[in-house]
């Protein structure tokens, strides 16, 4: 099975609740975020699409970042984004799609959070979720 490029499928053990895909309904792919209802009761089904390849999930990039209220504000071998009046600072490198997060304390002293990489949009909300606690 061919997947189209800036996708992949993925492994039944990614999928919980709050995970955003795309499933084929045979029209066209649709961007379905799983619910407790839908998960628990299709949790069958969504192997089965999975297998049969009508889920996909979208690879973390640019649009997605942006997405989540943060500005691209710097490129250079990295793109760089932070939300408004944010302590949080994301960077893309363009070579190695190594992400790295740093937050800014009231004092001004910066901490590098996380560095590594993530595969998708889900990953980085929870990860932001996180390390914003």
């Amino acid at each position: 099975m061919k997947i189209e490029k800036g996708y992949y499928i993925p492994n039944i053990d990614e999928l919980h609740v709050g995970f955003e895909l795309q499933w084929d309904d045979g029209n066209g792919w649709l961007t379905i975020e799983l619910e407790l209802d839908n998960f628990k009761a299709n949790i069958e089904n969504l192997l089965e699409d999975i297998n049969d390849g009508r889920i996909r999930v979208k690879y973390l990039d640019k649009d997605d970042i942006k997405d989540l209220d943060y500005n691209f504000y710097a490129e250079n071998a990295a793109s760089k984004y932070k939300a408004n009046e944010s302590y949080i600072e994301i960077i893309l490198s363009g070579l190695t799609k190594n992400i790295e997060i740093y937050i800014t304390d009231n004092t001004g002293y910066t901490t590098c959070k996380f560095n590594g990489k993530i595969k998708n949009k889900t990953e980085l909300k929870r990860i932001l979720r996180q390390i914003s606690e």
